[in-house]
């Protein structure tokens, strides 16, 4: 056809109908076609969809405006189950068949960048190889996810409006919109190169629309759309107190890390259901704190104001952080030359750990195929499993499980919690809260220790006022190493369990695990005095 031109009124209107110009080179391309590959590798995988559809529940309670948040919340999971079986059967609902037709959710949504390729495929212009065919019927997961909670929108509103569908499709396609994309160059290249950055823009941005008020997914006024939040925020809150009251006294919330309680309402018996990171902070993690607070307020275990606003401040960084900036096949690389998660904000390999030949350094949970492949190149296992899972995601983390009962029968078997779908609703009641406060309280005591020894050999008048200004940390000194001797004396035998086999040991995988476990509860006890600990010195300061 032939080029045909328009004149608009405004810079504004001609934005509106621009498409930001796209950088097409070998670098970006390159790492677009890597970080879509990680992307596919992690969405594709049944346990991320199965997530997913857990947490778009709460937001579409949340965001969509419906006047019954509850019902939309259920209808999301019961439509996950049914819109998948009519995927993989041919038979869609007539509600999704509309969602297609009004543009709510398509191939396009889940490939912006190269949509034709995946639409070609779909019609059977182009054909799909093996490994093409498996993904795809994986990732009718993901498009059931995505569907689940935008036609409980749809159909609630319907119903509540007596057929107002500008409303309804409307309410659908803003509860997360992967179509705005905005003019900014830059932003687009972000979006392509760095894993589910798109995906966190778009969810920030929901939740500021929420907010605020201005274009609010609800599609209502904006006074009325931020009351109508705000009233769902102060309900959710008092849920929120109500929970953390009740599960005050529980011993696995107790042992949880923060950053298992923050991304889950943590049940009795180890189970949990996940929690939306962005909405949780909010009416879940805000009342935790301040329960916290106060329940530890006049005794031994007694919380500095200070280290309570610390910790909201961390959890506020962990909820509305971008994703790492790092494209994606350099992320692992970098971690394990650094030696630094950034996702666990933690080391990969302790102090202790990297006292042993490379080639040795591994834990009951790092797989057998890192293991070996460490074993006989003398790298080590836990950075070999960083890399594969960090450059293959789930699909990686599944291959390594799938392959450790072939390469090692007799490993300790491997809790539910680490468990694909497991991980989703149950997690590690043993936890190591305990053994985390220590360690920090450990590295603040050993540096005033070892720094007032070293001033000491050199000017003693010198080192007698740092110990007067340090005295509280040195003088707890000999303490902390003593209970770093005790774990290190429990870490060492729950090694050689580890690493033993069934026969060697006379126990099976079950029993092994039990142990380990055992003794992961003993390490938390030796330093379960930690808190009284920390408020001793607050109090000598």
């Amino acid at each position: 056809g032939k080029p045909v031109f328009y004149e608009v009124q405004n810079e504004y209107d001609l934005l509106a109908f621009k498409q930001a110009p796209e950088v097409n080179n070998m670098l970006v391309n390159g790492l677009a076609a890597t970080s879509r590959f990680l992307r596919i590798s992690v969405t594709a995988m049944p346990p991320f969809a199965v997530k997913q559809v857990v947490e778009d529940a709460t937001r579409a309670a949340m965001y969509s405006g419906v006047e019954r948040p509850l019902v939309v919340a259920m209808k999301t999971l019961y439509n996950m189950p049914r819109i998948f079986f009519g995927e993989v059967l041919g038979r869609k609902s007539p509600a999704a068949k509309r969602m297609e037709e009004l543009g709510i959710v398509g191939d396009y949504d889940f490939n912006i960048y190269q949509p034709t390729n995946e639409i070609e495929k779909e019609i059977g212009a182009k054909s799909r190889g093996v490994a093409g065919r498996i993904f795809h019927t994986l990732e009718k997961f993901t498009k059931a996810s995505d569907l689940a909670a935008r036609m409980a929108v749809y159909e609630e509103t319907m119903r509540e409006t007596n057929g107002d569908e500008v409303l309804a499709q409307t309410r659908a396609r803003e509860l997360i919109n992967f179509q705005r994309r905005g003019s900014s160059g830059s932003m687009r290249v972000a979006a392509r190169v760095i894993p589910f950055f798109n995906a966190y823009a778009q969810g920030m941005d929901v939740l500021y629309r929420a907010a605020s008020g201005i274009d609010s997914s609800s599609a209502v006024e904006r006074t009325a759309a931020r009351r109508l939040f705000m009233g769902r925020v102060a309900m959710m809150s008092a849920l929120g107190f109500a929970y953390a009251i009740a599960m005050s006294d529980d011993e696995g919330y107790k042992n949880a890390t923060d950053d298992v309680r923050d991304s889950n309402w943590l049940l009795p018996n180890g189970y949990k259901l996940p929690s939306p990171k962005e909405l949780g902070f909010i009416y879940k993690v805000i009342p935790e704190r301040i329960v916290e607070y106060y329940r530890r307020s006049g005794t031994p275990e007694e919380q500095s104001a200070l280290d309570a606003l610390s910790g909201v401040v961390k959890a506020a960084y962990s909820a509305y952080s971008s994703p790492t900036t790092v494209p994606s096949y350099v992320r692992p690389i970098l971690e394990n030359m650094t030696n630094y998660s950034f996702f666990l904000q933690r080391e990969l390999e302790s102090a202790s750990m990297q006292r042993l030949q490379a080639g040795q350094r591994f834990t009951s949970s790092t797989s057998e195929l890192a293991k070996g492949i460490g074993e006989a190149t003398n790298v080590s296992p836990i950075k070999i499993d960083n890399l594969l899972k960090g450059m293959f995601g789930m699909a990686g983390s599944t291959t390594l499980l799938a392959t450790d009962a072939m390469l090692n029968p007799t490993r300790p078997d491997r809790p539910i919690y680490q468990m694909p779908f497991g991980s989703i609703f149950t997690y590690d009641t043993v936890g190591g809260r305990n053994k985390t406060e220590f360690y920090d309280l450990r590295e603040r005591v050993s540096q005033a220790d070892a720094t007032y020894k070293e001033i000491l050999k050199h000017d003693p008048e010198k080192a007698l006022k740092f110990y007067e200004e340090n005295a509280p940390l040195i003088a707890i000194a000999p303490q902390v190493n003593k209970s770093l001797k005790e774990l290190s004396d429990l870490r060492r035998l729950r090694t050689a369990i580890e690493r033993g086999t069934d026969d060697e040991l006379g126990v099976d995988g079950k029993e092994r695990r039990n142990m380990i476990d055992e003794l992961r509860g003993y390490e938390n006890e030796s330093v379960g005095y930690v808190r009284e600990l920390q408020k001793l010195v607050r109090d000598l300061e």
